[in-house]
């Protein structure tokens, strides 16, 4: 490997870092981090508006038992693009 492919590989794998730093590690969702970031940049005024959306979802136990955890997971994955696409 010369050193520009050492480079390129370097820039990917920081770049797999910071998506991973801002990603809940059991869903696709942004966690935490993501959020402040993103209230950081988007808040230009005071009437800039900052939505969180807590949720409590009816019966969660219930599928990671009944289905597993991966189910558990794909099912948060999928309410939150689903949120995540009517508010945007």
């Amino acid at each position: 490997m010369n050193l520009k492919e050492a480079l390129d590989a370097l820039k990917i794998a920081f770049a797999n870092f910071e998506k991973a730093a801002r990603s809940d590690d059991k869903t696709s969702l942004q966690n935490a981090l993501a959020l402040s970031e993103a209230k950081d940049a988007f808040a230009t005024a005071d009437d800039t508006p900052t939505i969180v959306v807590f949720a409590d979802i009816n019966r969660f136990k219930a599928i990671n038992t009944e289905y597993g955890y991966a189910a558990g997971d794909a099912a948060i994955s999928q309410i939150g693009l689903l949120i995540y696409e009517n508010i945007t």
